[in-house]
């Protein structure tokens, strides 16, 4: 069973999955227990991607959830706990009555720690107005 305490950081990793047919294995958040505790929640798309860490979150190992995206309405970026059971395939809300599926891609996701820069520059960065709109 997964649990992540910040139900936001799960929404907005939903927003950086890949919705390419050709590319199945961007569909899912790639989420693994993080040393020393919590979780790191990982998304792409190929062209964005989407890495945050949740102090408080639990796993018993690493898994590529693919989330049912037609059922993760607004309340789910609110206050409360989501669960995921990978075993059922449901995603679960704690403050309220949603349940939404889920499952788990057997599959091999990206190596996101290439494209994630070690050091910054200090440099404002570009940002594309098309991938900024998402959010």
């Amino acid at each position: 069973m997964i649990t992540i305490t910040d139900p936001a950081l799960f929404c907005a990793a939903v927003l950086c999955t890949g919705k390419e047919q050709t590319r199945p294995h961007l569909h899912g958040i790639y989420i693994q227990p993080a040393t020393g505790g919590g979780l790191l929640l990982t998304a792409t798309d190929g062209h964005v991607i989407f890495h945050a860490y949740a102090p408080n979150g639990s796993a018993p190992r690493a898994a590529i959830v693919v989330p049912d995206k037609a059922k993760l309405p607004a309340p789910w970026a609110k206050a409360g706990t989501l669960t995921i059971d990978l075993e059922q395939g449901i995603t679960r809300h704690t403050t309220g009555t949603l349940t939404a599926g889920c499952r788990e891609d057997k599959g091999t996701f990206p190596d996101y720690q290439r494209a994630i820069p070690r050091e910054f520059s200090g440099e404002v960065g570009q940002f594309n107005p098309v991938l900024l709109a998402r959010f």
